[in-house]
């Protein structure tokens, strides 16, 4: 709770100095300015509030990922999982994000500067729409996009996590983009208000990508199980036994590595 309090008395002025500064400005009319300088303008932001959380990144596999527009496929434990990824990416990546958060005051302002679009889950042909300009996006090879195939966070970091949406994966196959599968670890415990840690290691692992010519005869629910079963591997086998050891490292009366917190 320290931590959070700590971070929103010194990263919560630069959020609302941004909020008026030019993030207002980026989301209402962001043809106005290239996604690059939109970008790293956001990025510079998430870094310094990530920092300010006490939290510190491991990143790996950033050499799997592909020059070329790319689409990517991330687990989902929390609302930092997208700002985690947008803090470690330099490229422009853009999101699909549920309907809820473009009403958001910072959030959904973030996600229009960097050309996020937003999906309602319970309109059909809505959501279908938004698919389709996702793929346009990618076959005009304007930035990468992720999209989480969850389809919404994972509440139970102890459990393998949701079944991946294999719908989620048709503007990336129709785009013939590479797939990449993401890793992710650790960013649940960052906003938690008890126990309290010294330090917040959060994790992500960019997978080998799958590339179209070895997708292109599979259908969309195969390869939702093969991105899912590769995500879960690393998480299982790598991420959580480094996270247990760096949790454990600190020493901190409360923790067990029994229990994810």
């Amino acid at each position: 709770m320290k931590h959070i309090i700590k971070a929103g008395l010194t990263a919560g002025w630069d959020i609302i100095f941004s909020y008026f500064a030019w993030m207002l400005r980026y989301s209402k009319h962001p043809e106005r300015t290239p996604i690059e300088k939109r970008y790293k303008k956001v990025q510079r932001l998430t870094k310094h509030v990530f920092k300010k959380l006490n939290s510190d990144f491991i990143v790996n596999g950033l050499e799997n990922v592909p020059e070329e527009t790319s689409c990517f496929f991330p687990n989902h434990l929390s609302m930092l999982d997208p700002v985690l990824i947008v803090s470690v990416l330099d490229k422009p990546i853009s999101f699909v994000a549920k309907r809820e958060t473009e009403t958001l005051p910072f959030a959904g302002k973030i996600i229009k500067s960097i050309d996020g679009e937003f999906m309602d889950r319970d309109d059909l042909k809505q959501s279908l729409k938004v698919m389709q300009r996702v793929q346009k996006e990618l076959e005009n090879k304007a930035k990468h996009w992720c999209i989480f195939p969850e389809g919404t966070r994972n509440k139970d970091a102890n459990s393998l996590g949701q079944d991946f949406h294999y719908g989620s994966f048709k503007p990336a196959m129709r785009a013939r983009v590479p797939i990449v599968p993401v890793a992710i670890y650790g960013t649940f415990r960052v906003l938690k208000k008890k126990p309290e840690f010294k330090r917040y290691p959060v994790q992500i692992s960019f997978l080998k990508p799958i590339m179209p010519e070895e997708y292109e005869k599979m259908t969309t629910q195969e390869v939702a199980k093969l991105v899912a079963s590769r995500v879960r591997a690393e998480i299982i086998f790598k991420l959580r036994p480094l996270d247990h050891e760096l949790m454990y490292g600190q020493k901190i009366k409360g923790y067990s590595p029994y229990h994810i917190y």
